[in-house]
C-alpha cells in the first residue's frame, strides 16, 4: 500500500513540476494563449492585468470584507501544516495522505485566523462560503 501512495505522490509532482514561468508585461492574443500556455499547461504570470479592477483595491481591505461578508458562515478546511489532500510523511517516515479538517465559521473569525494562527489550532488555508 505504501508503494502504491509513495508512486502515486511522484506522479502528481510530475504533473506540477515547472522549470519555468514566463512572465509577460501585456496579454497575449487569445490564439497565443491558448497555443503556448493553456493547451501545453504552461504557467505564465501576466503583470498588471488587473490592476484596473475595483475588486484588487476593496478586497485588500480587511475591513471592507469584514463589513461585507464577515457573520457569512463558511466551511473551511484546517490542517497544522497548511497543507491538506497530499501525501506527507509521519515521523517515522511512512507516507500518509492527508485530509484536512472541516470547520465551519464566519468569515470575520477566517479573517482573524489568517492574521494571527497561533491562537488557532492548525492553519486555516482554504475557505467555502455558503
Amino acid at each position: 500500500m505504501y508503494a502504491v501512495l509513495e508512486e502515486f505522490a511522484g506522479d502528481v509532482g510530475d504533473l506540477v513540476a515547472v522549470s519555468r514561468v514566463e512572465i509577460l508585461k501585456t496579454p497575449p492574443s487569445p490564439l497565443s494563449f491558448v497555443q503556448n500556455y493553456l493547451v501545453p499547461h504552461v504557467p505564465v504570470i501576466v503583470k498588471g492585468l488587473i490592476d484596473d479592477w475595483p475588486a484588487l483595491h476593496r478586497w485588500s481591505d480587511p475591513a471592507y470584507l469584514e463589513d461585507l461578508c464577515g457573520e457569512v458562515e463558511g466551511s473551511v478546511s484546517v490542517t497544522p501544516s497548511g497543507h491538506g489532500d497530499r501525501c506527507v510523511r509521519d515521523a517515522s517516515g511512512r507516507p500518509l495522505f492527508v485530509k484536512p479538517e472541516e470547520r465551519r465559521m464566519k468569515f470575520s473569525d477566517f479573517q482573524r485566523a489568517l492574521a494571527e494562527p497561533e491562537r488557532f489550532s492548525g492553519v486555516p488555508y482554504l475557505v467555502t462560503l455558503a
